[in-house]
């Protein structure tokens, strides 16, 4: 049992999550001693409602379409060093529940945690989710699909099995499910890469520099921005799929080859128009 609350600041952003938005502040609210919610543009649902009624700190901004631009107002915000960060469609186990407290008591200043996904009525093993971590150890930009970064190479990261949960309402490896959802993304995405960079809201960084990865696919988004991110990500995927013998792992590969597709191809075209112009 939980007596005193946690010195952690639990984050989300969020867009009309009532489906699943309580779940999440379920799974934490016992735990941190304040959690802060940040909607993305006006609320059409009781996200709102719901977040009132776990003592939220809610802030209503300008619509983006995306999560990342408004982290970093989360993070000056937040009144703790410590920063739990997960989506509204996302819950904590409890494994990680019970060992939190113990988390934050070591050397250790950012965690990377097991995030299984959920499709078709099962967990698959996932990737590993950047979700706890000192805010005074991190460097972050709001760029789609960036995590928080390690200020030096003094910080230390460490990788645990505890998991992060990832359960959304949807079933999001459909083609109606991307098309509606992450279909919207790709063009933000590729506008933040190539007209954007500039403006993207940033946290313990004076200016913004791409790695190298996305350096070189913005400077050729057709050879290696679309072909080689869907190369990449469907052999990945097959590569899953033959060692795990599961097909989630092979149609995950191709939706993500897909997304990468769609982000270089408007990547091209944006590159395209400003030099008509």
């Amino acid at each position: 049992m939980v007596i005193h609350k946690l010195p952690i600041s639990a984050v989300m952003v969020i867009y009309n999550e009532e489906a699943v938005l309580e779940r999440a502040l379920e799974s934490l609210a016992d735990l941190v001693d304040e959690i802060i919610i940040v909607h993305d543009g006006p609320c059409k649902d009781k996200s709102l409602q719901i977040a009132t009624k776990y003592k939220a700190k809610i802030y209503v901004r300008k619509h983006v379409g995306i999560c990342e631009p408004h982290r970093p107002l989360t993070y000056k915000k937040a009144k703790n060093d410590w920063i739990l960060q997960i989506d509204a469609d996302e819950y904590l186990s409890e494994g990680l529940r019970n060992n939190l407290g113990k988390l934050i008591n070591t050397k250790v200043d950012i965690y990377d945690f097991s995030w299984p996904g959920f499709y078709k009525n099962r967990h698959y093993i996932g990737p590993y989710k950047r979700a706890l971590f000192k805010k005074s150890k991190i460097v972050y930009f709001g760029l789609r699909h960036h995590d928080p970064v390690p200020l030096n190479k003094d910080v230390v990261v460490k990788k645990s099995n505890y998991r992060v949960i990832h359960k959304p309402n949807y079933e999001y490896l459909e083609l109606k499910s991307f098309g509606w959802k992450y279909g919207k993304y790709t063009k933000i995405h590729a506008w933040q890469l190539t007209k954007g960079l500039e403006k993207i809201p940033k946290w313990n960084c004076e200016e913004i520099v791409l790695d190298l990865k996305d350096k070189i696919r913005v400077d050729h988004p057709i050879v290696l921005g679309i072909l080689g991110s869907m190369a990449y990500h469907t052999l990945l995927g097959l590569t899953k799929f033959l060692r795990k013998a599961q097909f989630y792992y092979l149609k995950q590969g191709i939706f993500t080859s897909i997304y990468c597709g769609l982000v270089f191809y408007y990547v091209a075209l944006f590159k395209k128009i400003d030099t008509a112009n």
